[in-house]
């Protein structure tokens, strides 16, 4: 299970890092609300963590 989580977490760090939200005029953009595509990336992760969670809260005892 660490290793699922280990390649999720390079997985999800290499998409950030392709995508640019790491860097400071992404962020100062999504800040003063000229950017939203930013706050809909995060929404999206946001909203597709619920169901992974509530089916390993399910099925282990």
């Amino acid at each position: 299970m660490r290793a699922a989580g280990l390649l999720f977490g390079v997985g999800f760090g290499f998409v950030l890092g392709w995508s640019r939200l790491t860097e400071y005029d992404v962020i100062h953009e999504m800040l003063l609300l000229h950017e939203f595509d930013v706050f809909l990336m995060m929404g999206a992760a946001v909203a597709a963590i619920p169901r992974p969670i509530r089916y390993r809260l399910i099925s282990c005892p």
